[in-house]
């Protein structure tokens, strides 16, 4: 049933049925391959064969063609169609070059992205198998001198288990992760033996050193496929999905409005290197509060001691404000609505994205009346925008280290 569902979905026929009938609004699509694999998947039918597998790449991109010509704009305008190739492996290179665009969201195993990682100075290994739950419910987690254990429950009555280790520590398997699981307290979280093997998954983190490219045929790299966040930062499913979001406005942007495509591709680029660069840092000092085995490897590979928090300097009710000397506006693309767009934006060292608004107030616009005029009452008084919301975006200027506030005692403006 699961299958001939997915086919059914897959036509864009009922699909649209389903749509006119209910008044919702609704995606369906269309996706094509022209090499047939030499092994047929299990339970694969030759309707479902002959439905996804095209005798050559012309046909196939006729078809796509005649999917979006026929049902896209459907039901007064309410259904969508996307189409695509079906991937690296079952597609000849003619169909790829048919293409108008490429996207890798092929996860971990990065088919046209992997050779382009960058990756730390460790690789971390995570052995999982499940358990019979036990009484006591709830997700746990807990470290021990090599690592740390993450558990929860999952679908079909079962409990979870899941070791991360260096890489090097993991090669016994099953006998590694019975170690493991003895050094912490699993007490009244399982029960009784393994009920599945124990399984072995690469999760070092990583990012790209490009996830996108204007040459030619855009290339863009999603989910983990562009970075993968370490597992402790809990993170993983939402950056995903935020980075599949992403991808899909930043190519939409490249192939309706191709002025701005490198913009679109350069922001896409900066915020998955962005996202990623800002879990390590807020991670290192994660692995740094796990004090008892700072001594051991797995800890201090990982272990990074944040800079002393300072606090965030505060708007003055008055007084001089003068532009940090590295910070600088310049045009980046931005998000709004379905579209990347080109727009000013404020840069400084030390910060991993750039700055658009803030309380609706142009930052770059701002930054620049306040370097101008110095004070923070004729900034108020100049800035063509509700004094409040000057007022949040300026305090957020100076928080974020873009604007001095002068030393007490300075003198105040004229």
């Amino acid at each position: 049933l699961p299958k001939a569902l997915a086919l059914l979905l897959a036509i864009p026929a009922p699909v649209a049925a389903a749509v006119e009938a209910t008044g919702i609004r609704g995606i369906t699509g269309r996706h094509a391959a022209d090499v047939m694999p030499r092994e047929i998947p299990t339970g694969w039918s030759k309707e479902m064969l002959e439905h996804h597998f095209f005798p050559n790449a012309s046909v196939a991109l006729e078809a796509l063609e005649e999917t979006v010509r026929n049902w896209n704009g459907a039901a007064e305008g309410r259904l969508g169609v996307w189409v695509n190739i079906e991937g690296k492996e079952p597609c000849s290179l003619e169909l790829h070059v048919g293409a108008r665009a490429l996207v890798d969201a092929s996860g971990r195993s990065g088919v046209l992205t992997r050779q382009d990682r960058d990756r730390p100075g460790f690789r971390t290994t995570a052995l999982t198998a499940h358990f019979a739950p036990g009484e006591r419910e709830g997700t746990l987690i807990e470290s021990f001198p090599d690592g740390w254990v993450w558990s929860a429950p999952v679908v079909g009555g079962r409990r979870d288990v899941t070791v991360m280790l260096d890489a090097a520590d993991a090669g016994r398997g099953e006998e590694r992760f019975r170690e493991a699981v003895r050094e912490v307290d699993l007490g009244g979280f399982v029960t009784g033996d393994l009920l599945t093997p124990v399984r072995a998954a690469d999760v070092t983190p990583y990012q790209l050193r490009s996830t996108a490219t204007a040459e030619g045929c855009p290339l863009v790299a999603a989910g983990d496929a562009a970075s993968a966040l370490d597992p402790l930062s809990g993170l993983g499913t939402m950056k995903a999905m935020d980075s599949g979001l992403t991808a899909a406005i930043v190519l939409r942007t490249a192939l309706a409005r191709p002025r701005d495509a490198e913009i679109a591709l350069a922001f896409h680029a900066a915020k998955e290197r962005g996202l990623a660069l800002e879990a390590e840092e807020r991670l290192g000092g994660f692995y740094a509060e796990e004090t008892r085995f700072a001594g051991r490897a797995f800890w201090r590979r990982r272990s990074r001691k944040p800079a002393r928090a300072t606090p965030p300097a505060r708007l003055p009710d008055d007084g001089r404000l003068r532009p940090d000397p590295g910070a600088r506006a310049e045009t980046q693309g931005v998000l709004q609505g379905d579209w990347i767009v080109p727009a000013e934006v404020l840069t400084r060292p030390g910060r991993f994205r750039a700055a658009h608004k803030v309380a609706g107030v142009a930052l770059a616009d701002l930054f620049r009346t306040a370097s101008a005029l110095s004070g923070v009452r004729r900034t108020l008084e100049a800035f063509p925008a509700p004094e409040p919301a000057v007022r949040a975006a300026l305090a957020w200027l100076v928080a974020e280290g873009f604007l001095i506030p002068a030393a007490p005692g300075a003198a105040r403006a004229d």
